[in-house]
C-alpha cells in the first residue's frame, strides 16, 4: 500500500512539476553510450567478386533529429584485403577517414582516425560507402560504424 502511494505521489509530481529538460540535454550519460550501424556489400555466396566500382550512396541517413559523432569504423571481408573509404555527404561527399581502411578476413580492421570535422554528422547528412580497391578476391565486405549522439 505504501509503495502504491509513493508511486502515485511520484507520478503526480512529474505531471504537475515536469522537469525542464530539452531533447538535447544529457541525462544520466545516455547520449554518451556508443551505438552501431552496419552495412554489408556483396554476399559470401555471390557468384562474382566485388569490383572497384561497387560504391554505394546513402548507406546511412541521419534522421535522429540531432547530430552524431562517429568514433570508429570497423570492416571485415570473406577473403583478400579490399580497401574502403567512407564519405560524409552533406551535399558535397568528402572522404572521412584520414587513410583508406584495408579490411581483412577474421578479426577485421578498424580505425579511429578521421579528417578534421568529417566525423561530425549533422541531422540530415548521409554516409556513402566507397570501394577504393576490391582486390579481385572478396565477395563480401562488412562494415560497422560506432557513433555517439551529440
Amino acid at each position: 500500500m505504501l509503495r502504491r502511494k509513493l508511486l502515485l505521489a511520484f507520478l503526480l509530481a512529474i505531471v504537475f512539476f515536469p522537469l525542464n529538460v530539452s531533447p538535447q540535454t544529457r541525462v544520466f550519460g545516455v547520449n554518451d553510450k556508443p551505438r552501431l550501424l552496419g552495412y554489408i556489400a556483396g554476399s559470401d555466396t555471390a557468384a562474382v567478386v566485388l569490383a572497384d566500382t561497387d560504391d554505394q550512396a546513402d548507406i546511412y541517413v541521419n534522421r535522429l533529429g540531432q547530430a552524431i559523432t562517429i568514433t570508429e569504423v570497423w570492416c571485415a571481408c570473406d577473403a583478400g584485403n579490399p580497401t574502403i573509404q567512407l564519405q560524409k555527404d552533406d551535399g558535397a561527399p568528402a572522404d572521412m577517414l584520414t587513410a583508406n581502411l584495408a579490411c581483412s578476413a577474421g578479426a577485421g580492421a578498424s580505425t579511429t582516425n578521421f579528417v578534421a570535422g568529417e566525423s561530425a554528422i549533422a541531422d540530415g547528412n548521409r554516409l556513402d560507402f566507397k570501394m577504393v580497391a576490391a582486390g579481385g578476391v572478396a565477395k563480401r565486405v562488412t562494415i560497422f560504424v560506432k557513433y555517439t549522439l551529440d
